[in-house]
């Protein structure tokens, strides 16, 4: 049985967002949410998973956070494509990326 999952739906209810990590010097317990802003990604097309580089401007410290599709839309790896690599991410915070909006069809 296959269930419809088409409509509109915030990206914290289609993505799962981990936590910020792998800061490049140590500090990464500094990083959070709302200080740092997505700088560039990575398409890992072999994890079905996105990694988002981010940066904090005041200091420069860097870090990332890999996003991966929820259990119920683990079979529509394109919407990471269409969404991370196609819609511009760059120059948010992961807070304000997770209020964006997505169509699903």
């Amino acid at each position: 049985m296959t269930i419809d999952l088409s409509g509109t739906y915030f990206i914290r209810e289609i993505f799962h967002i981990g936590g910020v990590h792998g800061s490049y010097d140590g500090r990464s317990e500094f990083l959070n949410w709302d200080n740092c802003k997505v700088e560039n990604k990575t398409l890992l097309k072999d994890k079905d998973k996105v990694v988002l580089h981010l940066k904090r401007e005041k200091d420069d410290e860097q870090g990332k956070v890999a996003v991966t599709l929820k259990p119920e839309f683990s079979n529509r790896v394109d919407l990471l494509t269409n969404f991370f690599v196609n819609k511009e991410v760059m120059r948010h915070t992961l807070n304000e990326l997770k209020n964006f909006k997505i169509t699903v069809q």
